[in-house]
């Protein structure tokens, strides 16, 4: 879903596939994940670049993840997704 590359103080953050990179529990995980990484080790004059590949940097929040459960979660789900 995501790959990180180092190159100096430079970090590269690059959503890959092919799909539209919608925001789901996975997606936010890997990012947050990946970003953790950078926190751990970042020096001063630190850049993060981000990019994608596929259509989409990220086409927003996976709707269709949060309506599989039914009607009863999906604000729940959604709600998930903002504040993780």
């Amino acid at each position: 879903m995501c790959t990180l590359e180092k190159c100096g103080n430079i970090f590269l953050l690059t959503l890959v596939g092919d799909d539209e990179h919608r925001l789901n529990p996975n997606l936010i995980g890997e990012i947050q994940s990946s970003l953790s990484q950078v926190r751990a080790q970042a020096k001063h004059g630190l850049v993060i670049v981000t990019t994608e590949q596929g259509k989409f940097f990220s086409n927003g929040f996976d709707l269709a993840w949060a309506e599989s459960a039914g009607t009863s979660v999906f604000l729940h789900r959604l709600q998930h997704m903002g504040t993780a």
